[in-house]
C-alpha cells in the first residue's frame, strides 16, 4: 500500500490539487508514506495541498516535518529550506499565530538574502509577506520598511504596472493613510490607479476599488481641514 502511495505521479498530483480529492483518505496515506520514506519535497507539496483545502493544523504539522527533513539533509541556506520557512509563515498566519508566522518569515528572509542577494524577486516576496503580516497586527510603522523595500525591488524587476508592484503601492498607501500622512497615501493610491487604468481599464472592479480609496483620502482631507479651521476659530474666540 505504501509503495503505491509513494509513487506521486503527475496525474495523481493533478487529482490531489483538484476538488475531487477533498477528504480523500488516500491523501493521508500518501502523507504517511512520504513521512516514512523521509522524502521532504512531496511532503512539503502535500502540506500545501492540505493548507489549500482548509486543514491548516495538519499543514503546519506536515510543513514542520518537511522542514526538519530538509535541514537534516541540506544546508540551512538551501532554497528548499527558505521555501519551507516561508510556507510555514503562511500556515501559521492563517491559524492566527502571528508571532510564529513573523519568526518563520524572518528566518526565510535571511536564507533568501544569503542565497539571492537583496534585490531578488524572491526576497521581495518574503519582505511583502512580513509587511502584510505586520499590517494585520496594526504595526504600520514596523511594516513600512518591509513593504517599501519590496516595492523598490519589484518595480526594478517587473516594472511599475506589474500586479505585484501595484499591490505594494496599495499597501504603502494604506500604511501612510493609517499613519495620517494623507498626501503620501494619495500619491501611492494614484500610482496604483494609473497602473490599473493602463492594464485593466477604467471599468474593472480593481480599478474602481482604487478610485474609491483615492476619493476616501479626499474626503478625509476635507474633514481634517474643516477640523483645523474650526479649532482655529475657537482659539481666536
Amino acid at each position: 500500500m505504501y509503495q503505491q502511495a509513494l509513487d506521486l505521479t503527475p496525474d495523481r498530483r493533478e487529482e490531489i490539487l483538484s476538488d475531487k480529492c477533498a477528504g480523500d483518505v488516500g491523501l493521508r496515506a500518501e502523507v504517511e508514506g512520504f513521512l516514512r520514506q523521509g522524502d521532504a519535497a512531496p511532503t512539503q507539496f502535500l502540506a500545501g495541498v492540505l493548507y489549500n483545502k482548509g486543514s491548516v493544523r495538519e499543514a503546519i504539522e506536515l510543513g514542520e516535518k518537511a522542514l526538519a527533513m530538509n535541514r537534516e539533509v541540506l544546508v540551512d541556506t538551501h532554497f528548499a529550506v527558505a521555501a519551507g520557512l516561508n510556507n510555514l509563515g503562511a500556515f501559521l498566519n492563517k491559524q492566527g499565530d502571528l508571532a510564529g508566522a513573523e519568526s518563520r518569515y524572518k528566518e526565510a528572509l535571511e536564507v533568501d538574502r544569503r542565497l539571492f542577494g537583496d534585490k531578488d524577486f524572491r526576497v521581495a516576496l518574503v519582505l511583502d509577506n512580513i509587511g502584510s503580516l505586520l499590517m494585520e497586527s496594526n504595526r504600520m510603522e514596523d511594516a513600512e520598511p518591509y513593504v517599501a523595500r519590496a516595492l523598490e525591488i519589484r518595480k526594478a524587476a517587473f516594472g511599475a504596472d506589474h500586479a505585484d508592484t501595484v499591490e505594494c503601492d496599495l499597501r504603502m498607501g494604506r500604511i501612510r493613510k493609517a499613519r495620517r500622512d494623507l498626501k503620501a497615501a494619495e500619491a501611492f493610491f494614484r500610482l496604483a490607479y494609473e497602473s490599473r487604468l493602463r492594464t485593466l481599464g477604467p471599468d474593472h472592479p480593481k480599478t474602481e476599488s482604487v478610485k474609491q480609496s483615492i476619493d476616501g483620502i479626499g474626503r478625509e482631507g476635507e474633514n481634517a481641514d474643516f477640523a483645523v479651521n474650526r479649532d482655529s476659530t475657537v482659539r481666536q474666540d
